[in-house]
C-alpha cells in the first residue's frame, strides 16, 4: 500500500518516521486484538515533486468485522491509504528492487532505505559450486540451466558469463517454487 499525507502537508524525515512508528504501533495491536501477528517491510519516500509518502507491504488478513485495509483506513487520518495486491505471476523481483533501491538525490539521507518487522522469516540464498563441464558446452558455448521438478526458472534473473578476471565461468539465476496444486 501507499500511504499519503493531505495535500500541502510536508512533514520532514523525522516526522515521517515518528508518523511510521506510531502507525506501525497501532496496526501491530490492532493484528494482535485480532489474533494475528503483523508482517511488514516499507519504505518511507519523497517524490519528484517533494510529495512525502511511505510504500508498506504486509500480510492481510479479514475477518467478518475487520480486514488489513479497513484497519489501515481508519488509523491514517493524515492522509490517503491506497491499496493494492501484489499477486502477480513471476514473483516480486520489481516490488523487491523498489524497495530496496538506493536514495534519489532529492531525498534526505536520514530517510532508512526500508525497515522490516522482526518476525520475518528470511532465508540465505543457495549456493552450490559447480565445475565449468557444466557451464559451458565443448565449443565454449554456455549450457542453459535446467530447472530441478517442481519449480521453474524465472527467464529474466539469468545472468551467465565468464569473469573477466579470473576467466571462471559463472551463471546466476532465481528458482520459483511451482504450485502443486494448480
Amino acid at each position: 500500500m501507499t500511504i499519503t499525507y493531505k495535500k500541502g502537508e510536508r512533514p520532514s524525515a523525522e516526522e515521517m518516521k515518528k508518523d511510521m512508528e506510531i502507525l506501525i504501533r497501532k496496526v501491530r495491536a490492532q493484528y494482535r486484538k485480532a489474533g494475528k501477528e503483523l508482517k511488514y517491510i516499507c519504505r518511507m519516500g519523497i517524490g519528484k515533486r517533494g510529495g512525502p509518502h511511505m510504500h508498506i507491504l504486509v500480510n492481510r488478513f479479514a475477518t467478518e468485522e475487520t480486514a488489513t485495509d479497513l484497519i489501515f483506513s481508519r488509523i491514517w487520518t493524515k492522509g490517503h491509504v491506497n491499496f493494492k495486491t501484489t499477486y502477480d505471476a513471476g514473483g516480486y523481483r520489481d516490488l523487491a528492487e523498489y524497495i530496496t533501491k538506493p536514495l534519489e538525490t532529492w531525498e534526505e539521507e536520514c530517510i532508512k532505505r526500508y525497515s522490516r518487522s522482526r518476525n520475518l522469516i528470511s532465508k540465505d540464498p543457495e549456493e552450490k559450486i559447480i565445475n565449468r563441464r557444466s557451464l559451458v558446452d565443448p565449443k565454449g558455448n554456455m549450457i542453459q540451466p535446467k530447472a530441478p521438478k517442481g519449480y521453474y526458472i524465472d527467464p529474466d534473473s539469468i545472468r551467465m558469463g565468464i569473469n573477466p578476471v579470473t576467466g571462471y565461468a559463472y551463471r546466476h539465476y532465481t528458482l520459483i517454487k511451482l504450485d502443486r496444486r494448480i
